[in-house]
Formats: C-alpha cells, sequence, structure tokens
C-alpha cells in the first residue's frame, strides 16, 4: 500500500521521529526520521543534501542522510552529530588529544652522564681528546696526557671502542586532533612552525588524565588537513618535546 498525501500536506519542519545516541567523551548523534509520500521525502532529503554538502546543517554536523521507500512508503533519516565537550572552537569542533612517547636514538655523546652536569659532565676540549685517541686508534699508552682523563672520559673512550657510539633517549610528542566540517572555525596557523614555543595547553579533559606536562621545551611543527570523507575534515596540530632544543630552534642548547 502507498503512502497517500492530503490536500495542501506538507512534512512537518520538525522530525515525527528522533532518537539519540551519546557517548561519554565523545559526544552525541542525533536521528531524525520523516515518513511520507515518496515526492515529499524526496525533497526533502534533496534540502538537507544540499544544506549538508559542507557537511554542516543549521543544528549540527551531518554524519549521514538517507532516503529509503518500500511498498509505496517513504523516508528520509539524518544523522546529527553533536560535541558535548566544551572548547574554544565551538559546539561543530571535536578535539581528542593524545601524549605519545617515542625513542630518539642519538650520540652518545649527547648522554646525560657525558654533558649534562654532575661530576660526568666533560668539556669540549675533554671530548675532543677522546674523540682524537679513538679516531687514530691510540693505545693507553699512546696517550700523552692520560694520567689527567677523568673517568668519564675514559668511559668514553671504551664505548666508542666497543662499538656503542649511541643511546636511546625517551623523547614526546603532544597531538591534537581538531574533527570538524568545511565549514569549522579552526584556522590553524602555521605562525611560529619549526621554534620553541611555551607548553601546550590542554583544550580537552587531558588534564584529569596527567597530571603536568614534562619539564623541558616544546617545538611547535606545521598542522596538517586531512579529509575523511563524508564532509568531515581533521586538523591536526603537533609538539614535540626535548629537555633542551637547540638554539637554532629558539632553545636553550648551545653555547
Amino acid at each position: 500500500m502507498s503512502a497517500t498525501k492530503l490536500p495542501d500536506q506538507a512534512p512537518p519542519t520538525n522530525a515525527p521521529t528522533v532518537t539519540k545516541e551519546y557517548i561519554p567523551g565523545v559526544g552525541e548523534v542525533e536521528t531524525r526520521e520523516w515518513r511520507g509520500e515518496r515526492s515529499d521525502m524526496e525533497t526533502k532529503y534533496a534540502a538537507y543534501k544540499y544544506e549538508g554538502e559542507g557537511g554542516a546543517v543549521s543544528s549540527g554536523n551531518m554524519t549521514g542522510l538517507r532516503f529509503a521507500t518500500d511498498a509505496g512508503r517513504s523516508r528520509c533519516m539524518l544523522r546529527i552529530e553533536r560535541n558535548n565537550v566544551a572548547n574554544s572552537y565551538g559546539s561543530n569542533v571535536k578535539i581528542v588529544e593524545e601524549l605519545y612517547a617515542i625513542n630518539i636514538v642519538r650520540d652518545v655523546r649527547c648522554a646525560p652522564y657525558f654533558c649534562a652536569g654532575g661530576d660526568a659532565a666533560l668539556t669540549d676540549d675533554q671530548v675532543a681528546d677522546v674523540m682524537d685517541a679513538v679516531d687514530h686508534n691510540y693505545l693507553e699508552a699512546e696517550i700523552t696526557n692520560w694520567a689527567t682523563w677523568i673517568d668519564a672520559q675514559k668511559q668514553l673512550r671504551y664505548h666508542m671502542l666497543h662499538g656503542q657510539d649511541s643511546y636511546y633517549e625517551t623523547g614526546f610528542v603532544l597531538r591534537a586532533s581538531l574533527y570538524g566540517v568545511i565549514t569549522s572555525k579552526i584556522k590553524a596557523s602555521f605562525t611560529f612552525i619549526n621554534e620553541v614555543v611555551p607548553a601546550p595547553v590542554f583544550l580537552s579533559p587531558m588534564d584529569d588524565l596527567l597530571a603536568s606536562l614534562p619539564t623541558g621545551e616544546w617545538l611547535h611543527r606545521p598542522p596538517q588537513s586531512e579529509h575523511l570523507g563524508k564532509g568531515k575534515w581533521r586538523i591536526t596540530r603537533e609538539w614535540h618535546w626535548a629537555a633542551k632544543w637547540s638554539k637554532m630552534y629558539g632553545g636553550t642548547w648551545g653555547l
């Protein structure tokens, strides 16, 4: 049996059937459904399709639009996603922040034991003496100033002679992913990229999970923009941590 349309009758503006699903920390998805005569449902489908071409409708981010007809009865179903976590970008932008620990392979001469203070800290001249002895394969008896070498120099020579010319250091990457649509106002900036900047501030409930960020310096990396399909986009911002970044990046490591 097909649906019957009465004269001058049009589908209601507000959907007769509305269902909502909420996931804590993620947001809410609302599904609105209209039923009626096929031409009316196709008209409503086309209108929302046009309005949501950029991924947004007047009341949220469109995640799906569906038209279906069965035995003459037609339906138009609109799915809208809302962000229920407050942030400075508005309710149509969802933020996910993640902190990663990564292994960085660095030259053994950069190890804190040899260069970052304490009794083991080596001067440039002391490191140069060690490298000269290693490069020329000098025996201990052939190193003229061996008697003045401190323990850290001897340890560095031992490491280099036995192939231990690198070590693992832990670095951190803070990544903020902003999910929105083409009409979202994110305005990711290329200002201060590859420069040391003040420690980033959490825009999500991450501060409930982490007491604080590591003490050190943060290098601001360039933002990235990715199209996720269905009118949705992801803008990613990253900050890379080090105890000290080089002065060429605006950090404090150097002379």
